[in-house]
């Protein structure tokens, strides 16, 4: 019976299952490495989606933040950073919520900037790959080749079609 429930389009499966604990992480949309010299996690890259949708691109290039590839996370939420205590764990219990940071900017200065953590950052990862995809055929063809992605032409998926064509 549960076989034949799984099947097509059924969705169907198993019986009643207890609901584990829910930890909704908080996500920047960046990625970052440990500096010891700077006693904080630098941020290495900040994924850029759709600047007129919030939900889809990263906080940490909210307008007017000046926050930037290089500088240096050392506190979140008023908890100093450390190699045991990251910024993924700090982030725990805080998706789609406000946070304040605190920075060491590439001036060495210290400040804190408020952001709203995004409940996802899948699909910026995603871009970015499709985005990187994109520019390596243009790269290697001399620009005679296009790249086109097609996951599937769902309401998101088929947005992101007639943006690239």
């Amino acid at each position: 019976m549960h076989g034949e429930l799984g099947t097509s389009h059924a969705y169907e499966m198993g019986g009643d299952y207890r609901v584990p604990p829910q930890y909704q992480r908080g996500f920047l949309g960046a990625d970052f490495a440990w500096d010891d010299a700077r006693e904080g996690y630098r941020i290495e890259r900040i994924y850029r989606g759709d600047s007129w949708d919030r939900e889809h691109d990263s906080p940490l290039a909210e307008p007017g933040l000046d926050v930037r590839e290089g500088d240096v996370v050392v506190a979140v939420g008023g908890k100093r950073v450390s190699p045991s205590d990251s910024i993924d764990r700090l982030l725990v219990n805080l998706a789609g919520r406000e946070v304040t940071l605190t920075l060491r900017t590439r001036r060495d200065e210290e400040r804190a900037v408020l952001v709203k953590t995004l409940a996802r950052e899948s699909s910026l990862r995603y871009r970015a790959w499709v985005d990187a995809n994109r520019r390596y055929v243009r790269e290697k063809t001399d620009g005679r080749v296009g790249y086109v992605h097609v996951p599937d032409m769902v309401r998101g998926d088929s947005r992101s079609f007639t943006a690239a064509s």
